[in-house]
């Protein structure tokens, strides 16, 4: 690239190409870090605002495979009381 330019050419002119590819090289990685940590702070701020009111709520009385209360579900993930009545946390009919 530059550098090998820079070589071609006689004293200062090489010197001169060399430092200003060099800035330019510089500059240039500051300008896409910046934007970068400003995409990464938008994600951030956006995942924060949309996560902010989810949670998880169990049926009283029941508690997980850990022992905690309130967070009972079914088997693939639905809440409890999605389960319906009468089948396995499967979905199937019991019995």
């Amino acid at each position: 690239g530059a550098a090998a330019v820079a070589g071609e050419l006689p004293g200062r002119a090489g010197e001169a190409l060399l430092t200003a590819a060099r800035t330019a090289f510089t500059d240039g990685l500051q300008v896409a870090v910046l934007g970068a940590a400003g995409v990464m702070v938008c994600a951030a701020v956006l995942a924060v605002a949309l996560l902010r009111g989810l949670h998880t709520k169990g049926v009283e009385g029941e508690t997980d495979a850990d022992g905690v209360a309130g967070a009972a579900g079914a088997a693939d993930g639905r809440p409890a009381a999605a389960v319906p009545a009468g089948t396995d946390p499967a979905g199937t009919p019991a019995g």
